[in-house]
């Protein structure tokens, strides 16, 4: 819980200067999102509460115009001028009373008059253009995935050598830069931005290295505007994961009264070579040539 110390007058709470002797002092705990919880003084505690959306709740009338998420209160109608007058918030209607200028083809989504997209216990909108925050925030986590894949591509990719390797740890450090330069601008650190930007030049000038060398040889060899419409066309009509060939059935063989009959187109070619290769012969002697003839005694 947080507080802050603020002077108010006697007899009139809403003047900003008064005299010292005329003041009085206020203590005003905070929760995290600067919503006002009580007013501490001299006579004791004003708790204070909300409705999900912002509508007060108190003991006794409030002492100070800081309210709901620590924005200016409006005393005699309770509603809230955002972003500098921006546009007026009523959290008894739980919307906002003009639209969002970036609604509704915009940044600002469908309904331009909601507040915090209906989810007000997770957000806050100070400025009233909670569609820049909304798209402000999908830029950046979109940020740190489109790095967070270059680190993952260059660790379990191929093996990068000569130049490309020398591209990939380039691009590696940058990418990690460019992550750690988005969640600090998610976690509010402005400066943040110039470090994200100037990583993801820089990775990005990296990752155009890895390429350069199958431009040159396609360009060289002549192939690479072939090679470009083949992968063109393989991204429109290609077949993510093909379909193996199912191998024909072998022949049932014939039954020939007591013999098997097997077909001779059946036997595969190393079985010809080794049935060939099992078949005794002489070189030296003419296969023709009539065996003699033995003599019994």
């Amino acid at each position: 819980m947080r507080g802050q110390m603020m002077d108010f007058s006697a007899n009139h709470p809403r003047s900003p200067v008064t005299p010292p002797a005329a003041s009085r002092t206020l203590l005003l705990p905070t929760d995290l999102q600067q919503s006002i919880l009580a007013e501490l003084d001299h006579a004791g505690p004003n708790r204070r509460a909300y409705s999900a959306y912002g509508v007060p709740i108190s003991q006794h009338p409030p002492g100070s115009h800081l309210g709901f998420n620590g924005q200016l209160r409006e005393r005699p109608t309770g509603w809230y001028h955002l972003g500098n007058g921006h546009r007026v918030y009523n959290p008894v209607l739980m919307r906002f009373h003009s639209p969002d200028r970036l609604s509704p083809f915009g940044k600002g989504g469908i309904n331009a008059y909601a507040y915090c997209t209906g989810d007000p216990l997770n957000w806050v909108d100070p400025s009233g253009q909670y569609g820049q925050a909304v798209a402000r925030l999908i830029q950046l986590s979109a940020t740190t995935a489109l790095h967070a894949g270059i680190v993952t591509t260059n660790l379990v990719g191929a093996t990068a050598k000569g130049w490309m390797l020398y591209a990939a740890r380039l691009s590696t450090v940058a990418s990690t830069t460019a992550i750690a330069g988005s969640v600090g601008q998610l976690a509010g650190f402005a400066s943040a931005v110039y470090i994200s930007n100037g990583a993801t030049l820089v990775s990005a000038g990296a990752t155009m290295v890895r390429y350069v060398p199958a431009i040159v040889n396609g360009a060289r060899a002549g192939t690479l505007t072939t090679t470009i419409k083949n992968n063109i066309k393989h991204l429109i009509k290609g077949k993510a994961f093909e379909v193996p060939p199912v191998p024909p059935l072998a022949s049932v063989p014939k039954v020939n009264g007591a013999h098997v009959v097997i077909e001779m187109d059946e036997i595969s070619v190393l079985e010809r070579s080794s049935l060939s290769s099992a078949t005794p012969t002489n070189a030296g002697q003419d296969i023709r040539q009539p065996p003699k003839s033995i003599r019994h005694m």
